[in-house]
């Protein structure tokens, strides 16, 4: 079974990414910002991370970084309402995120396409 960590700090779009998930077969949990994302991946195995990027206590460039400092090797797909321009997302997508899709309830079957692709390029 594919297991997959939302990372999102706002409750509306966790369950809303976790029920999409769901009608696809797919497991998946939430972790409410960074730092609780960070301490998740040391316990727990996931075959991908949904990051959102702007998020309180740590946000999701600096959980990425840390993330893959742990020798966290599946994707990470960053999933914001920043624009794919933005300093933050190209940063992200520079030092450890695999790609990017723009928060809107009407991209999510186009996030779920990137992690399936992923999936089937790097043979996880």
């Amino acid at each position: 079974m594919v297991k997959i960590l939302i990372v999102e700090d706002i409750n509306f779009w966790g369950d809303f990414i976790q029920n999409f998930l769901s009608s696809k077969k797919v497991y998946s949990d939430i972790a409410k910002n960074g730092m609780e994302a960070v301490k998740i991946v040391k316990k727990d195995k996931y075959d991908a991370i949904i990051m959102d990027i702007n998020m309180p206590l740590m946000n999701g460039i600096e959980a990425i970084l840390r993330i893959r400092k742990l020798k966290y090797k599946k994707p990470i797909v960053c999933f914001s309402s920043l624009e794919e321009d933005s300093k933050e997302v190209i940063f992200a997508k520079e030092n450890g995120a695999d790609g990017f899709v723009h928060k809107d309830g009407k991209n999510l079957d186009q996030l779920f396409e990137i992690l399936q692709r992923l999936f089937y390029e790097k043979k996880y």
